[in-house]
């Protein structure tokens, strides 16, 4: 699949081996599906198996070979082509008896039927493939001592411990044979999914589960008939038309079945390899298009328990996909600029011939040669004057006419050949910017202009802004330090702590398992640098040599790197640190203190800066920063010298290196904003994910030489601005370096921070990188589900880039993308009680809000609290209340009292006793007035908001008062019916007794679960014995109540009531109103 990607499917008939681990070899025949679907007697449809109706023995024989069999845990590989006469032929065969065969239905409702029929007939073929294991008269074994889940109580298709079993099998094999599973939702558009995400990973870009359905329906409405003539509705079951069957499969959720597949096959262009799990066995059922030379890949789906489609990842995908993806842009590169500059010569061409022409005729013509030369009428004789002048006004074409039909010839071949490289481009990629590098002025514009959209990627700044920061930026984690040993220090020296772990730039994202973050496992040792403290380093000699005086020497290191010598060479004082090189002294590594741990260092310190000859002080910065200020501090904080030496040093062991670990913890804990921080994480989140399979790795080091020298062009405001542009300029910027392969030091620009990585190393650093710059959606989509992060609402937005690059429109884009999902985010932060969040992503959306109007000068928009009140619309009652409470509380305004008037009646009216709670004020909804099953049910809610904020004491009283309601209600609202003599009207008024008592019932026993909650964390258990009597009355009622009063019991510490209650009432069914007399009038 890696060697030869490109490479087409043979339609032969091929020879596979299997290894299973017992270490048995089995041989059998693969059929590639060359031909259109008939010949195929086994396919699935959507999340079910359909198999098409066999025709003859002679067709069953022949698709009989369709079937691969891939044991599970096993090793495909496929050799010996065979030759074009032994190609399968089923087609043809099933096409002539297809009229003489009357009586059966060619469609899906008996294929079960079919293909237990067909696998009898065909033992050889298929049986000795599924091992010793497999019954002669059924798939599915018979011996009940077998340990298969297929005899678990509650076994179904369509179980959790179904699909789980075979999930993990499937997991197994995709593990064995390099491949990796990843799910899809089960939703019905599983198959059109999961094609989806195999395009993508092929990088064929741009097609959703919606557009892929669309098309293929369209493909099958437009192509109902194959190529040798038959129908596509002949393999329809025989009461569904061919029209009704695509308007049923143009629904959303509808199961694709083996036309589709066929279909995406088609449109696609790529063949489709399903691999089937049948009980313990994996079926390989290949689709391949009617012109399988063109077919750029193999799409590779699993199929769980023939219900379900996923999509089986290569091992190696997350490298393939940049290679193909920038082999596919240049190729779309090429097709572009050559064949619109062939296109213009071409016109030149035309054109040219036309100026001939007329050239031609104005020759001919006296009177306009007049009027060319301004000579008015002229005679016979002024003839050759005038063609003289004509000559000189009239430009001519220095071609002859002769050769333009040779010149035109040649660039209509050449032009046939440029049209061949869209061929070569998948029909699903597409690509969304334009095919151009940009200069400075687009770079610059890049970073400064919010509404930008970048001309190479295609992505417009705000919605890339809008995606990093709320995906990206809320899932970025900075890691604990870890804490070194102590290590006995010297009196004479100093530990300094150096690293990205002390500067806090080693950003990771943290992965989100079942709506949970996990531990960050990044290493995150600082480097321990134990420094002399009575040694003074000096960059420049001087006339007084001191002992305890060394001296920088940069003679013959690489840039960024050093010699020390001491000021004098004094064996007493320095000892075994001294080291001689022909007539030279230098210091070595000391042996002052013995080293603990890893990343830990001996080093010196200087409180003096670099020279000057580096060009950090002097050099231009068109942002202003750092300011002048800040460049005295940096100065101030001087330089530390570690015993680290060049990978192309000749003398190691006398070599240091120069840390800049002070500046740079002075830069990023105390000079850098809050966003410039967010814009460097997130720019190495995204590096680091998409180089993470690289053989070079690039380090917080090299990224932070890029992110300050973007500091010092990058205007100030526009990190706070445009994060998708700041973060888009750095990718550039880095691509650049990388380019070049060069990154300069910040401090130092003449070190070469990457010299020692093979050019090899830098150029796959640079291809994933770029793939950041052209494919930024792609590739943060790839991230979010590497992650596990959410990923709802993403589509919508990505949706929505190519309508702002057609229109522009802004303030659309903000209130009906951006605002839309922070208050559906908000919404869902609100249903699992989590207000902050809520809170931040409403405050958000408004400051989004806020910056859309100052963008396009609107003084009509909303004031924030019309805006909170319309965002908390949409959510219920209860949570909207507690939301408003907490936006007065922290925004200083009054959103509860602008929708009350004198006759709004609160929650305090429904109370019988007093409870201290802000939700006593909430004005009681429209929809429960005056009825008190629905009033039971709102306090209720409350009682459930109060435990969630952990104020358990409010939600057992407001629990407390829901459960007085509903007896209540259940005594008060229930109407008597003894008196009533109507039959008729009796029944009437006794159904909805029955309703009512029925609905209260059931919401009172949810009731007493809350309250059991709550009395066991308030440890109130005389609470709950109070209220016992009535939990055993409703359990007479409702049977379901029985086990809750079981556990009640047993939670009070008295198991043998609950043992009692449960033995005399576990099969007792009563209810208060007896149904079945109304029932009987019926």
């Amino acid at each position: 699949y890696f060697s030869n990607h490109q490479s087409t499917i043979s339609e032969d008939k091929q020879s596979v081996c299997i290894n299973n681990r017992l270490g048995n070899k089995k041989e059998f025949e693969i059929i590639n599906m060359s031909e259109p679907p008939d010949t195929v007697d086994r396919t699935m449809k959507g999340d079910k198996p359909v198999e098409m109706q066999d025709k003859t023995d002679e067709s069953k024989t022949t698709n009989a070979k369709q079937h691969e069999v891939v044991s599970k845990k096993s090793s495909v590989n496929k050799c010996n082509e065979e030759t074009e006469e032994q190609r399968v032929s089923g087609f043809e065969e099933t096409k002539q008896e297809q009229t003489s065969e009357s009586n059966c239905t060619s469609g899906i409702t008996n294929s079960w039927q079919r293909n237990q029929c067909y696998q009898d007939n065909n033992t050889n073929t298929n049986r000795s493939n599924y091992g010793s294991t497999y019954n002669q008269n059924t798939r599915y074994p018979k011996n009940k001592t077998r340990k298969t889940p297929y005899y678990f109580p509650g076994w179904s298709p369509f179980s959790t411990t179904f699909f789980t079993y075979h999930t993990r099998i499937l997991e197994e094999f995709a593990r064995d044979n390099d491949f990796e599973v990843f799910d899809v939702p089960a939703d019905g558009n599983c198959m059109f999914c999961s094609v989806e995400d195999q395009l993508r990973i092929n990088a064929q870009f741009g097609e959703t589960a919606k557009s892929l359905r669309e098309r293929a329906v369209r493909y099958l409405r437009m192509n109902p008939i194959q190529k040798n003539g038959v129908h596509f509705k002949d393999f329809l079951s025989s009461k569904e038309t061919w029209e009704s069957y695509l308007t049923r499969m143009e629904r959303n959720s509808t199961w694709g079945d083996h036309l589709t597949l066929q279909a995406l096959s088609e449109v696609t262009r790529n063949t489709i390899v399903v691999l089937n799990l049948s009980q313990e066995d994996i079926r390989r059922t290949e689709i391949v298009p009617s012109d399988p030379d063109k077919s750029h890949a193999s799409l590779f789906l699993g199929h769980i328990g023939e219900y379900h489609y996923l999509s089986l990842r290569p091992k190696y995908w997350e490298r393939i996909w940049p290679r193909l993806a920038q082999l596919y842009r240049e190729k779309m590169s090429s097709h572009q600029i050559l064949s619109k500059y062939i296109e213009s010569k071409l016109d030149l061409l035309e054109l040219r011939k036309k100026i001939a022409d007329y050239e031609k005729v104005v020759t001919e013509n006296k009177k306009v040669i007049s009027f060319l030369t301004n000579q008015g009428e002229v005679n016979k004789t002024d003839s050759c004057v005038a063609d003289h002048e004509l000559e000189v006004r009239v430009p001519h074409t220095p071609t002859k006419p002769e050769s333009w039909e040779e010149e035109e010839s040649f660039l209509t071949e050449k032009l046939a050949k440029v049209h061949k490289l869209r061929d070569e481009i998948p029909k699903c990629f597409k690509y969304r910017g334009w095919i151009t590098n940009q200069d400075e002025e687009s770079l610059s514009r890049l970073a400064a202009d919010p509404l930008y959209t970048d001309p190479e990627s295609g992505v417009p700044t705000p919605h890339l802004s809008f995606i990093l920061q709320c995906w990206i930026q809320s899932s970025i984690q900075l890691p604990v330090p870890q804490v070194l040993g102590i290590t006995t220090v010297p009196k004479n020296c100093v530990v300094e702590y150096a690293g990205s772990a002390c500067d806090e730039s080693n950003a990771v994202i943290v992965t989100q398992t079942d709506g949970m973050s996990t531990n960050v496992t990044t290493s995150n040792t600082p480097m321990k640098i134990i420094c002399r403290s009575d040694i003074v380093v000096q960059f420049k000699a001087n006339e007084e040599k001191k002992e305890n005086e060394i001296f920088v020497d940069e003679s013959q290191t690489h840039p960024g790197y050093c010699r020390l010598r001491p000021s004098v060479e004094n064996n007493v004082f320095w000892g075994s640190q001294l080291f001689f090189v022909e007539n030279n002294c230098f210091i070595r590594e000391s042996n002052f203190a013995e080293v603990g741990r890893l990343r830990e260092y001996k080093g010196f310190q200087s409180h003096e800066w670099i020279p000057s000859k580096t060009d950090w002080v002097s050099r231009a910065r068109p942002s202003g920063w750092p300011s002048e200020e800040l460049k005295e501090k940096i100065q101030k904080a001087g330089v530390l010298f570690v015993q680290r030496s060049h990978a192309s040093s000749q003398l190691q062991s006398v070599e240091w290196q120069m840390i800049f670990s002070r500046a740079e913890k002075e830069i990023f804990l105390s000079v850098l904003s809050s966003n410039q921080k967010n814009c460097y994480n997130i720019f190495k989140v995204l590096v680091d994910h998409q180089t993470s399979l690289c053989q070079a790795y690039l380090a917080p080091t090299h990224l932070k030489a890029v992110f300050l020298r973007a500091m010092e062009v990058i205007p100030l405001n526009s990190w706070d601005k445009n994060v998708g542009g700041c973060v888009l300029y750095l990718i550039h910027m880095l691509s650049r370096f990388l380019e070049s392969e060069t990154i300069p030091h910040y401090f130092i620009s003449e070190n070469n921070i990457i010299d020692h990585i093979p050019s090899k190393a830098i150029q796959e650093l640079k291809l994933q990188v770029n793939a950041i710059k052209h494919f930024p959606i792609e590739v943060i989509q790839f991230g979010i589900e590497r992650h596990k992060l959410c990923d709802s609402f993403l589509a919508n937005i990505i949706a929505d880039i190519d309508r702002y690059n057609t229109t522009q429109g802004i303030s659309w884009t903000v209130q009906h993308i951006f605002v839309y999902t922070l208050n559906r985010w908000a919404k869902a932060d609100g249903e699992v009680f989590n207000f902050n969040k809520a809170f931040d992503k409403i405050l958000r959306a408004y400051g989004i809000y806020q910056d859309m109007l100052a963008i396009t000068n609107d003084t009509d928009g909303q004031t924030f609290e019309e805006f909170a009140l319309s965002a908390l619309d949409i959510w219920s009652e209860v949570k909207r209340f507690k939301m408003i409470k907490m936006i007065e509380e922290k925004c200083n305004t009054k959103l509860s009292t602008e929708s009350q008037t004198e006759s709004t009646v609160s929650v305090k009216s429904l109370l019988g006793n007093e409870i201290e709670s802000d939700f006593c004020d909430m004005p009681i909804p429209t929809y429960a007035d005056g009825n008190k099953g629905d009033q039971a049910k709102l306090l209720e809610e409350i009682a459930v908001v109060s435990y969630f904020l952990k104020n358990n004491e409010e939600a057992l009283a407001f629990i407390k008062e829901s459960i007085l309601l509903l007896k209540k209600a259940l005594l008060e609202d229930i109407l008597d019916v003894s008196e009533v003599e109507d039959v008729v009207l009796k029944r009437e008024i006794g159904q909805k007794n029955v309703k009512l008592t029925t609905k209260w019932n059931n919401q009172l026993a949810s009731c007493y679960e809350k309250l059991s909650t709550c009395c066991v964390v308030a440890q109130r258990q005389d609470v709950m014995l109070e209220y016992m009597p009535e939990i055993e009355s409703l359990a007479e009622r409702l049977p379901s109540m029985v086990d809750f009063v079981d556990k009640t019991w047993n939670i009070l510490g008295q198991a043998e009531k609950g043992k009692q209650f449960k033995k005399e009432h576990s099969g007792f069914q009563k209810n208060y109103w007896n149904q079945n007399d109304y029932n009987e009038l019926d």
